[in-house]
């Protein structure tokens, strides 16, 4: 999960799903599913909706064939996975989206 910047400084959502979509599909295995998930939150239905949060959830499905397969298949798939993940959180199209700590 990644919490991205406030909407109202991102593109337009369909947009931003378009390209977490992209670059799931080019970083994460390809022989399972990779689900993604964009959620808007806002504090109050009176707050500004541009203001609302943004968090970006990448997914990769374990299949039951590898849980089946015992502890060195499961373990193997986790550091093919953590591999992948970090990859994709180092990508320039994750870091000039995620929200800023403040100075």
């Amino acid at each position: 999960m990644v919490d991205f910047a406030p909407l109202g400084r991102l593109e337009p959502a369909e947009a931003l799903l378009e390209r977490m979509a992209d670059l799931s599909a080019r970083l994460l295995r390809s022989d399972v599913r990779r689900p993604i998930t964009v959620r808007f939150r806002m504090p109050d239905a009176d707050a500004p909706v541009g203001e609302a949060e943004t968090e970006v959830r990448f997914k990769v499905r374990i299949p039951r064939s590898v849980v089946e397969a015992g502890d060195g298949a499961v373990r193997g798939f986790a550091a093919d996975s953590v591999a992948s993940f970090e990859e994709l959180l180092a990508c320039t199209e994750v870091i000039e989206r995620v929200e800023r700590d403040p100075d």
